[in-house]
């Protein structure tokens, strides 16, 4: 609740910010609260249509849900339309459930990153 309620604060001074906002939809995915996970994913698509590139952050609310297909097809856009987060994938723990997908596999094989055994 505390971590929400920082977020919250956070997207009170600029409700469009890219680490914030994220963020704040995969925790509340992670949480249960799906039906709000989808409005920041949904705002997040549609920041992604119209100011610039939102794909690794739609990828992150996705991966809070456990939509593990939708965060999949998500983060290969990240990486087709060569969005400068898409390395950190490889270490960033909200993505550690979709780390044995072959899709995973396959972005971080184009990237040439390999995980720790």
């Amino acid at each position: 609740q505390q971590a929400l309620r920082h977020y919250q604060d956070a997207l009170a001074m600029h409700n469009e910010d890219r680490r914030a906002l994220p963020a704040y939809g995969y925790l509340l995915g992670a949480m249960g609260r799906r039906r709000e996970a989808m409005e920041i994913a949904r705002k997040l698509e549609l920041m992604n249509e119209r100011v610039r590139n939102c794909a690794y952050q739609v990828a992150t609310v996705y991966a809070g849900m456990q939509d593990s297909a939708k965060a999949l097809d998500w983060l290969e856009r990240a990486h087709r339309t060569r969005q400068q987060h898409v390395p950190f994938m490889a270490i960033d723990y909200r993505f550690r459930d979709l780390r044995g997908q072959p899709r995973f596999q396959a972005i971080l094989n184009k990237l040439g990153v390999k995980l720790a055994s």
